[in-house]
């Protein structure tokens, strides 16, 4: 997809529904997670939080 220079944008990537604190990669179940921006502003992200179930944690990078 070609997009012209200046036009703004909106990028979508994962889910919070996505069950990372209940996953297992064979070396234990994570105990955090962090999301990494790079070179990014004006962006958020949405992950479940590891001791509250059904909680929504927001990231804002202005």
């Amino acid at each position: 997809m070609t997009v012209k220079p200046g036009t703004q944008t909106v990028s979508i990537v994962g889910s919070n529904r996505f069950g990372l604190y209940g996953s297992e990669f064979g070396w234990g179940k994570p105990v955090g997670c962090e999301t990494v921006f790079i070179d990014c502003d004006e962006a958020f992200s949405m992950s479940e939080r590891r001791d509250e179930p059904g909680v929504v944690e927001i990231e804002a990078f202005v």
